[in-house]
């Protein structure tokens, strides 16, 4: 059975984001967990990503289309050990995330574009841990009648 537009978005941002390891070239080695349930995370350890889905705004499209801005909510944890600079850790696993989703833009050719948004620290974390919130935007267009094709 064919997957909605949204999904196949969805499935290449988490896909994009397990490429993220150092033989790829990055600073640290990605682990990406899908949200089984929103109210329930997975059991955090250090580089853990969990990519959530926002609310989409609906925007302005060609006749007989509908248009989205989808956002994704990037949030990973990173463990700090003792004597290091937590916030250079945070700032390069950032950097990883932004980097690998920015290589295509199109999430494979189902989207118009992806931007990277603003991020926030946050504090609810085990101790010896930190974590972060990255949102990136991407815009996709389905038609009208039907969100299992593009438009």
């Amino acid at each position: 059975m064919p997957e909605p537009i949204v999904e196949l978005i969805a499935q290449n941002v988490a896909t994009t984001l397990a490429t993220v390891t150092t033989a790829n070239g990055y600073q640290y080695n990605l682990a990406v967990e899908r949200p089984h349930r929103r109210d329930q995370l997975p059991r955090l350890r250090d580089q853990l990503v969990i990519p959530y889905m926002g609310d989409p705004l609906v925007q302005d499209g060609p006749l007989s289309k509908t248009q989205y801005q989808q956002p994704f909510f990037i949030l990973f944890f990173a463990a700090v050990a003792s004597g290091s600079q937590v916030e250079t850790k945070v700032n390069r696993i950032t950097a990883d995330i932004i980097k690998a989703l920015m290589v295509d833009r199109t999430r494979g050719g189902y989207a118009i574009d992806t931007m990277a948004g603003e991020w926030a620290e946050f504090d609810d974390v085990p101790a010896g841990m930190d974590g972060r919130v990255v949102q990136i935007d991407v815009q996709y267009r389905v038609q009208q009648n039907n969100p299992y094709n593009q438009g």
